[in-house]
Parts: structure tokens; sequence; C-alpha cells
């Protein structure tokens, strides 16, 4: 044996027996969880393969025409996504080019636009800070507050009128009753 083969042999002994014991039980787990996984797949394939009763051979052409079919779709991407640019779609990209000046000016319409909205959402903010300020000062919050009470108490108020009212007719009615069964 040689002596790097005995290095190599030392040292893989030394690492085998200076793993710990928590490694073991976790190896065991990953094993377990292993095998779960590898049954579930084993019956999910066990399932495909009962619903798909073909011959070996028509399995075999299936598969090759599912790969043909997803190169020929890979193929055209390809083709739609890289076409070949001719000398005058090229000239409109140059720098002083029809499309390069597009993209320009629309850069710049951009801008503007977003400064714009930057404005505009700055002085939003700005209102609004200035009516957090004015509305305490103003006494809004008191006022409403005190026509919310006066509402609440006319609703009360009112309530006990309608309780009122209608106790009244029911005592009419009752003295009516009373009355036509005296008779």
């Amino acid at each position: 044996m040689s002596p790097s083969l005995s290095a190599l042999a030392a040292g893989l002994l030394l690492s085998l027996i200076a793993i710990p014991d928590g490694f073991a039980g976790e190896w065991e787990d990953m094993r377990d969880r292993l095998d779960n996984t590898l049954r579930t797949h084993a019956r999910r394939i066990a399932e495909i393969e009962s619903r798909d009763r073909t011959a070996p051979a028509d399995q075999l052409r299936r598969a090759e025409k599912i790969t043909r079919d997803r190169i020929a779709g890979a193929e055209g991407a390809l083709k739609t996504t890289a076409k070949a640019r001719s000398p005058e779609d090229m000239a409109e990209w140059r720098a002083d080019g029809a499309e390069r000046k597009k993209v320009r000016e629309s850069l710049v319409a951009g801008q503007k636009n977003l400064e714009l909205a930057n404005s505009t959402v700055g002085s939003a903010i700005e209102v609004a800070e200035n009516t957090a300020r004015r509305v305490p000062r103003s006494g809004v919050v008191e006022k409403v507050a005190r026509i919310e009470g006066e509402a609440k108490a006319r609703a009360s108020w009112q309530r006990e009128q309608d309780r009122l009212e209608r106790e009244r007719h029911q005592r009419e009615r009752a003295a009516a009753e009373r009355e036509r069964g005296v008779r």
C-alpha cells in the first residue's frame, strides 16, 4: 500500500470515528424521509402506468414524439426571438437613427412625467400636513362631537316620545274595548 493511500485510509477512518452520534440520527431521519418520498413517487408512477396500458414500444414512440415536439417548440421560440436584422433595421438603431431617437424622446417624456408626479405628490403631502395642523386649532373636532351628542340626545328623546305615544294609544284601545264590553 502506498504511503498516500495509507494516509487517505487513516484520515477516512479518523473522520468516521469523529462523527458524533447526533449525525447518525440525522442520517437515519434523512434516509426515512427519502424512503417515504420514493414510496410516494413509486405509487404515482404505478398509477400513471396503470392508466396507460400501452405496449412498451408504443410508450417509447410516444416519448420520442413528446421529445421531438418540445425540441421543435424550443427551436421555433429561438427563431422568433433571434431574427436576423437587415442593414436597414440596424441603421435605425445607430446613434442618429430613428428608433434610437424615439427611445430618447420617450425617456425624456417619462422623466418629465415622473418629475410632475413627484411634485404633485409633494404638494398633496403638504396639503395633508397643513390640514392636519389646522383641524385641531379650528375646533372642528369638538364641534362635530357636540353635534353628534345633540343628534344622539334628539334621537333618544324621539324614541321616548314614540314609546309614550304607543303606550297612550294602547291605553286608549284598552279603554275602548272595556267600554264596548260593558254595554
